[in-house]
């Protein structure tokens, strides 16, 4: 067997595990609130009533919402379906199964095939991962496309063609429009343009940055239509948000300081550990290994390896202390509330991080190092199978809703005597 046939069977492999863990009994699996009911509602508008969405789903603040892209994901599965739920969740779960190809693609980009294989089946497994892809939400494809967008931009320096950058682009429009929160995405991804950039000639890479420009500008389109028609509402929604509410006065520098090491802590254990509100210490493992991993990876490695592997720390970094100031009730840890959708896009990256670590201890010689790369899989991918989500139907899926609505009583009616 080739190498090429024996790392496509492992993805395979990988493949079919990410499509068990999250096809099987999907349709009971994810809770269904009102949430969920205001997307299936504006998608059934839109298909039945030719009610295009000029913006997504509102933001928790409620003076902003999310982009659009995420109905127009999700529109050709409510059209042929006729807004039937449980087929339009499966197009969430492949999208899923999708993102564990991508953190593939990611892995084997920057650490070979070994890394390849070991991010991907990381992001098969992780709960956080699963979870989100067994759900109606916007938030659920923020890592799937952060995947993407990721491993088009490492295979844009990689290869040395710029022409990677324009898939790189539209995977970030789409990332941006999943979840408001997810632009903190976008400054890595920019330094890492930059720097491929500073390295190239300038005539392909103009013809790059004005694809990319233009697939911006058309993800821009929808919301700059629905702010022209509402005084831009959104603008000032998210302006006051961010300025007035989150930034002011009433939040000091002592709360978001002393928020940066739980964000931290979450950050580090949240994509192999999943949520751990209810027992924070449990995930100790998992953020040691994820530790270890990124600092193998950023000073034990060579070329691409190594780049990535520092860009990876910075990342990492950069995330917890922009969400200290931006999101710090992220340090307050509430069982049950998922939160986790405001650092999802930073999960492919680190499990691509694990990946080049794991393939820098196998390949060393010491019988010992290799023994410890094998025991890093192992326990990250025992953490994430401890937590993992049911396979049982929750008690709130839409079979429960389906059946609780069938005997609602009917008004009709009759004439009067």
């Amino acid at each position: 067997m080739t190498p090429a046939r024996r790392d496509g069977l492992v993805l395979a492999v990988i493949l079919v595990i990410a499509a068990a863990v999250r096809l099987v009994g999907l349709a009971g699996r994810g809770e269904w609130d009102d949430d969920q009911g205001t997307e299936m509602l504006t998608l059934l508008h839109w298909v039945r009533d030719g009610q295009i969405p000029l913006v997504g789903p509102q933001a928790s603040f409620a003076s902003g919402h999310h982009g659009v892209a995420y109905y127009w994901i999700l529109a050709p599965s409510a059209y042929l379906s006729d807004v039937d739920p449980a087929v339009v969740v499966t197009t969430v779960a492949l999208i899923g199964i999708a993102g564990v190809a991508a953190t593939w693609w990611l892995g084997r980009t920057v650490g070979g095939p070994l890394a390849g294989h070991v991010a991907a089946l990381l992001m098969a497994v992780s709960p956080s991962a699963i979870g989100a892809s067994t759900f109606l939400w916007n938030a659920n494809i923020v890592g799937p496309v952060a995947a993407l967008a990721a491993a088009s931009a490492w295979q844009a320096w990689r290869t040395r063609d710029p022409g990677w950058w324009v898939l790189a682009a539209a995977a970030t429009v789409l990332l941006v429009h999943a979840h408001l929160l997810a632009v903190l995405a976008v400054p890595p991804l920019v330094v890492l343009f930059v720097a491929d950039v500073l390295r190239r000639p300038r005539r392909p890479v103009l013809g790059v940055m004005a694809a990319a420009a233009l697939i911006i500008a058309a993800g821009l389109v929808p919301v700059g239509v629905s702010e022209l028609h509402t005084d831009f509402a959104e603008t000032r929604g998210i302006s006051d948000h961010v300025f007035a509410a989150n930034l002011g006065i009433d939040q000091s520098v002592g709360q978001r300081i002393a928020a940066v090491p739980v964000i931290g802590w979450r950050i580090l254990a949240g994509p192999v550990a999943g949520d751990f509100a209810s027992a924070p210490l449990s995930a100790w493992p998992t953020v040691v290994a994820t530790v270890a991993a990124l600092i193998i990876a950023a000073v034990a490695t060579q070329g691409i390896a190594r780049r990535f592997g520092g860009w990876a720390v910075l990342t990492t970094m950069w995330a917890i202390l922009a969400l200290a100031l931006v999101a710090p009730t992220l340090a307050v840890s509430y069982p049950g509330l998922p939160k986790d959708q405001y650092y999802s896009w930073l999960h492919p990256i680190v499990f691509a991080a694990i990946g080049i670590a794991v393939g820098r201890m196998w390949s060393a010689r010491p019988v010992l190092v290799r023994c410890a790369a094998a025991a890093a899989v192992v326990v990250c991918a025992v953490s994430a199978v401890m937590v993992m989500p049911s396979f049982a139907p929750s008690a709130k899926g839409w079979p429960h809703a389906v059946q609780a609505a069938s005997p609602l009583p009917r008004v009709r009616t009759t004439a009067s005597p």
